[in-house]
C-alpha cells in the first residue's frame, strides 16, 4: 500500500513535531505543560518558544522550575542584550525572546508553578534599529539595474562557474527567482506549494503563509510561461517520486528552503557587495512597487503585513529618496 501523499504544510508540521519530540526527551512535567499550553500556536511557533525556554532555564541553572524566581527573568533579559563578542543583538530578537519567556511565566502562573507572572514586571524590549543594520538593510536589495543584470544571469545560466546547470534545474531555477520578483512571496511559502495550489487557466497561485493564512497571487503571463515549461520537466521527475511539491530538487523531493537561498545566491554571481537571498528578493519586490507607485499602503497589503511600520522596514532607499525630495523643494524656497 503506498505511503500518503503529505502536502508542504504536512511536511512542515511533521518536521517540526519531530523537533520538538528531540527536545522534550526527558523533560520535567512542567515544560511539557507549557508544550500543552501552547496547543493553538503553530509546531515552528512552539519549537521555537520552546528552544528560547531551554536556553533560559539552563542559564539559570536551575533544575525545578518552581525554583525560579524574578531576578532570574530579569537577569536572562539582560543578558541577551549582548553577544558573546560584545556587539549588541538585534531588538528582534530580544523581543522574540521576551515573547517566549512572557508566555511561559503566564502558562507557570496559571498552573501555580509561579507565584505570580514574573515577565508581567518586565518591560517589552523597544523596537530600534542599529547603525550597522540600517547600513546593511539599505543595500541588502537590488536597483533596477542590477535586477536586470540579476535576470540576464539567471536567463543565461550564469552562476560565476564554469559548469552551467543543466536546462531542468535551470528552468527551475527561472521559476522560482520570477516567482519571487513579481510576488514578493516568502521562502517557507513557496518551499510548501503545491502543485494543486497553481491554477495554470486561472493564472493563480493560492499561498499559506504565516500565521496559516491564505493569499491569492494573481500572475504575470511571463511568470506563468516559465512556470509552464518548468511543470513539463517537473512531470518527468515525478515518475520517479510521487510528491505534490511545485518545486523539485535533484533528489526529487521538495525544495527546502535552504536550497532555495542557494538558488537566489548563485546568479548574483557579478553583482558587487550584495550577497541575495529570498528576503533580498522580497524586499526587492516591495522596493520597486514603492518606487513605481509611491503609495506604502499599496505595498503593505502585497507583501501582506499585519502592520505598515514592518512595511517601512521593507522598502529600501526611502529615506535618501525623501532627503532627495527635500533639497529640490528648500532649493526653490531658500
Amino acid at each position: 500500500m503506498n505511503e500518503k501523499v503529505q502536502t508542504g504544510l504536512e511536511e512542515e508540521k511533521l518536521k517540526y513535531k519531530r523537533k520538538i519530540e528531540n527536545i522534550m526527551k526527558g523533560k520535567s512535567k512542567n515544560l511539557q505543560d507549557f508544550l500543552l499550553y501552547m496547543h493553538d500556536l503553530s509546531e515552528k511557533t512552539k519549537y521555537v518558544y520552546m528552544c528560547d525556554v531551554l536556553k533560559f532555564l539552563q542559564f539559570t541553572g536551575k533544575e525545578k522550575e518552581e525554583d525560579l524566581e524574578l531576578r532570574d527573568f530579569v537577569s536572562y533579559m539582560a543578558k541577551i542584550q549582548d553577544k558573546d563578542n560584545g556587539l549588541e543583538t538585534v531588538s528582534s530578537y530580544q523581543i522574540a525572546v521576551y515573547s517566549a519567556l512572557k508566555l511561559f511565566s503566564k502558562c507557570m502562573f496559571a498552573y501555580k508553578i509561579f507565584s505570580k507572572n514574573y515577565m508581567e514586571e518586565i518591560t517589552k524590549p523597544k523596537k530600534r534599529e542599529q547603525q550597522r543594520t540600517i547600513e546593511r538593510r539599505e543595500k541588502s536589495y537590488l536597483t533596477p539595474e542590477e535586477t536586470q543584470t540579476y535576470l540576464y544571469n539567471v536567463d543565461h545560466k550564469l552562476t560565476g562557474k564554469t559548469r552551467k546547470p543543466s536546462a531542468i534545474w535551470s528552468q527551475r531555477d527561472i521559476a522560482v527567482i520570477k516567482l519571487f520578483l513579481s510576488t514578493g512571496v516568502r521562502c517557507a511559502a513557496l518551499s510548501n506549494m503545491d502543485i494543486e495550489n497553481l491554477n495554470m487557466d486561472k493564472g493563480t497561485l493560492i499561498v499559506t503563509d504565516k500565521g496559516k493564512k491564505v493569499h491569492t497571487f494573481i500572475l504575470i503571463p511571463k511568470v506563468l510561461d516559465e512556470l509552464q515549461k518548468w511543470l513539463a520537466y517537473r512531470d518527468q521527475l515525478v515518475t520517479v517520486r510521487d510528491t505534490p511539491a511545485l518545486f523539485l530538487g535533484k533528489t526529487g523531493k521538495r525544495l527546502s528552503t535552504s536550497a532555495i537561498s542557494d538558488i537566489t545566491k548563485k546568479y548574483a554571481c557579478n553583482i558587487k557587495g550584495k550577497t541575495i537571498s529570498p528576503h533580498k528578493l522580497r524586499a526587492t519586490y516591495g522596493t520597486t512597487l514603492y518606487n513605481a507607485t509611491g503609495d506604502i499602503v499599496l505595498v503593505q497589503k502585497n507583501l501582506h503585513h499585519a502592520s505598515i511600520n514592518t512595511t517601512l522596514l521593507y522598502v529600501r532607499g526611502m529615506e535618501e529618496k525623501a532627503q532627495k525630495e527635500s533639497v529640490e523643494i528648500m532649493k526653490n524656497i531658500i
